[in-house]
């Protein structure tokens, strides 16, 4: 289902000076950019369930403790057209309110108005998954996002 939702909508990433990360409501993802003619023997990316580190040919380009924690088995890179190293991550906590705002802790955060923008795109993937007839791909919202979004669960009860 976010995979449909995030081809449809974009995404919102955050730049860094090594390319950028976004997330949806299962996923990080983070792209880095890499010199031309990179080879997978180049890289070391050592992944964990609340850490990271990647180097090429030795330089450390990202390393530390993730903002939020992940499955660790369930993470992968990738080197694509050997200029971009593509990891992703799969959040343990997957629900709309949990909206990184920062990659690592105390590194790469992204700005308030980034920030705002992820967190009303993980509440419309939510309500896209809890009304999948409905296309929110388009949408805008305000009001009461922050969180994931109003409860609806206790209605009509």
């Amino acid at each position: 289902m976010s995979v449909h939702f995030e081809e449809k909508s974009g995404i919102v990433p955050c730049k860094t000076q090594w390319g950028e990360w976004y997330q949806t409501m299962e996923d990080v993802f983070i792209d880095v950019r890499v010199p031309l003619g990179t080879s997978a023997k180049d890289i070391t990316c050592k992944l964990s369930s609340k850490e990271i580190a990647l180097s090429v040919k030795g330089n450390v380009i990202l390393k530390g403790k993730l903002y939020g924690s992940t499955i660790a088995d369930e993470g992968t890179w990738t080197l694509e057209d050997n200029k971009q190293v593509s990891i992703v991550l799969m959040k343990s906590n997957r629900e709309a309110g949990n909206c990184w705002s920062s990659l690592l802790e105390g590194q790469y955060h992204a700005d308030p108005l980034v920030q705002d923008e992820m967190q009303k795109k993980l509440t419309l993937e939510r309500f896209q998954r809890e009304h999948p007839g409905f296309d929110f791909s388009g949408a805008d919202i305000s009001g009461n996002y922050s969180g994931g979004g109003p409860d609806f669960s206790n209605l009509g009860k």
